[in-house]
């Protein structure tokens, strides 16, 4: 259908919206991403919401919508409908930059160390930067994103802490354009208490993220640490419920694992 009636100069997408995984014709994922991918190679993309919490095959939904340049998420509630869904959404009608790829590059003459935070299903190798062939991210013009590192530091090195490349592709064109900025050594860092309420609201998302899986790196970490992190934050960012809803999640979590 979506075919048939394509426009050239248009925005031409599916929006799936499923209540369950995938049982009706053909259901194995390799070939559901393959044929996503043919569609999306024909200028249709496709975005995947799930409808409630049960039943999902997560893992298949986030396949299919990363391979067809769409946007995953999660329709909880009227609320969530009215709010985060029509917000993707209109996103996805609004694409700013198509086929977005971040390159960080650290300087060994100052990090000694350094761990990327989450983005595990995103990972490129240093070649597909540059490589057109490879699919990436669309980016709709009111959307941003955050990638976060751990970085053990050399102070008595010299040079930049990193260079942060971007490249992506015009809507609607095959001009690319790729730019880059140096990423300035400034010293000792704040303690997270002390840091903009930006960074730890940052910092306790992913840290509770790492906490939920048991990862290695967060035997530090604890719900009343996080829920310190947070002291203040909803209030700065008013009208957005996203971190007042990230600071429930934490309480109920917290509740629930009697901690």
């Amino acid at each position: 259908t979506a075919l048939r009636h394509y426009l050239a100069q248009g925005v031409n997408r599916i929006v799936l919206l499923t209540d369950g995984a995938a049982n009706l014709g053909n259901v194995n994922p390799e070939a559901l991403k393959q044929k996503v991918e043919a569609h999306r190679k024909q200028g249709i993309a496709l975005d995947c919401f799930g409808i409630g919490w049960e039943g999902f095959n997560d893992d298949l939904l986030e396949v299919l919508s990363r391979n067809g340049d769409g946007r995953y998420g999660f329709v909880n509630t009227p609320e969530e409908a009215a709010t985060e869904f029509a917000g993707q959404l209109a996103g996805a009608l609004q694409v700013a930059a198509s086929d977005v790829k971040v390159q960080v590059e650290f300087n060994p003459a100052r990090a000694t160390a350094y761990r990327q935070i989450g983005y595990a299903k995103h990972q490129l190798t240093k070649e597909q930067f540059r490589d057109n062939t490879v699919d990436a991210a669309e980016i709709a013009a009111a959307e941003s994103g955050n990638a976060l590192y751990v970085v053990e530091l050399n102070p008595r090195g010299n040079g930049p802490l990193a260079t942060v490349r971007v490249r992506f592709r015009v809507p609607g064109t095959s001009d690319y354009r790729e730019h880059e900025w140096p990423v300035p050594y400034t010293g000792e860092a704040v303690a997270l208490e002390q840091a903009g309420p930006a960074m730890r609201l940052a910092a306790a998302a992913s840290a509770f993220s790492e906490w939920l899986v048991s990862s290695p790196y967060a035997q530090e970490v604890t719900p009343d640490r996080l829920l310190g992190y947070l002291s203040g934050v909803p209030e700065v960012y008013g009208a957005d419920g996203r971190p007042k809803k990230l600071e429930w999640m934490i309480r109920q979590a917290k509740s629930i694992a009697g901690k």
